[in-house]
């Protein structure tokens, strides 16, 4: 069997999950020693610049980069508290890198001329039934005070990320970018509420936002930093501005408009209204369809939250659910306290709900 290099703690705790998707046998370096005979290729965590970088590491001894990443359905609470339920896998890019052409664009490219509309249908389905996102730490029934007297379908929603965020540079943007996103949302709202949706790792505290603080003591503005259903908000949105959040993908599958003032990759397919300048290559044309299958489908790999066992995403979904029911909305006190192996050690033993003896999840 072929070996693939693991530079890193952090991906190291997901080596069970990189050798089913790889077929290969992860190995434990140091950033400092040469690659083990039979190493083929070097597991990295996504793009992010970081120290004793893997990237660096492979393209130094003539070695293959595969890039991990938190999947779209990642875990209930954010931060590293628990192994994420679903990765992204990508051996030439990066979903959020459009400087560089990346597997899931390659999986788009194959989706299309096939009938996706049913498969597309039953994931968006399942996404609003059970009011999954990414991160899940919020009561899917819970209404905030903040939103009272909005009727569905008429407020602009704002989504903020985390500064520092290497999704906001893939996709050609920069903290400007947020401010010219504000600037042009405040200039055409009318009288309409601008919900600004933040980021569950700023609401949790452990980073900040990138929408200036200078914008929000406009009346019209609402800041929602406490934690509230995703598909809450999209219910209540005419249009939702993004730079390059996810939260993009997912408006577009609940009807809405979307501007993208960033490049992420499901803009400039035909499907957002594309505001701001970017250097950033153009993707080829999609449908809805095509990209919803790939990315939830083709580009992620689920596995069990008790056994790390590979599932559907359907099964996902499922479990995310029932975690998100038996777990406290508040993460560990811990979380910032211990490597990430150790946290998923402690998460297993202490916080994982026991499982369902008669269940499909």
């Amino acid at each position: 069997m072929s070996k693939i290099a693991v530079v890193g703690a952090g991906v190291w705790a997901y080596r069970r999950e990189i050798a089913h998707i790889t077929g290969c046998e992860p190995v434990y370096v140091k950033h400092t020693a040469m690659p083990p005979a039979g190493v083929k290729a070097v597991a990295g965590w996504g793009y992010k610049p970081v120290l004793k970088d893997p990237r660096a590491y492979a393209q130094r001894h003539g070695l293959q980069y595969l890039a991990f990443e938190d999947g779209f359905l990642r875990s209930v609470y954010p931060g590293p508290t628990s192994p994420a339920l679903s990765l992204f896998f990508d051996d030439t890019g990066m979903y959020y890198d459009r400087y560089r052409t990346s597997r899931l664009d390659r999986l788009i490219e194959q989706r299309k001329g096939l009938d996706n509309r049913s498969v597309a249908s039953q994931i968006i389905a399942q996404l609003k039934t059970l009011r999954l996102s990414k991160y899940n730490a919020f009561d899917p029934d819970h209404v905030p005070s903040s939103l009272a007297g909005i009727s569905p379908g008429t407020a602009i929603l704002v989504v903020d990320q985390t500064q520092g965020d290497v999704s906001i540079s893939g996709a050609g943007a920069d903290p400007d970018t947020f401010h010219a996103m504000m600037s042009g949302v405040l200039s055409e709202a009318g009288e309409r509420p601008i919900l600004v949706k933040v980021h569950p790792e700023v609401v949790s505290g452990r980073k900040s936002g990138c929408v200036p603080h200078s914008v929000l003591s406009d009346a019209r503005v609402r800041v929602l930093s406490e934690p509230v259903c995703p598909w809450f908000l999209l219910d209540l949105a005419e249009e939702v501005h993004c730079v390059s959040s996810q939260l993009g993908l997912e408006a577009l599958m609940a009807g809405c408009a979307v501007h993208c003032w960033g490049r992420p990759f499901f803009s400039q397919r035909g499907l957002t209204m594309d505001r701001g300048a970017s250097d950033a290559p153009q993707p080829a044309l999609a449908a809805l369809d095509d990209l919803i299958a790939a990315v939830y489908l083709d580009y992620a790999f689920y596995f069990d939250a008790w056994t790390r066992q590979p599932i559907s995403f359907f099964r996902a979904c499922e479990q995310l659910a029932y975690l998100r029911q038996k777990l406290p909305q508040q993460a560990p006190s811990w979380q910032n306290m211990l490597p990430r192996e150790l946290h998923f050690l402690m998460h297993r033993l202490f916080v994982l709900p026991e499982r369902p003896v008669v269940s499909r999840v």
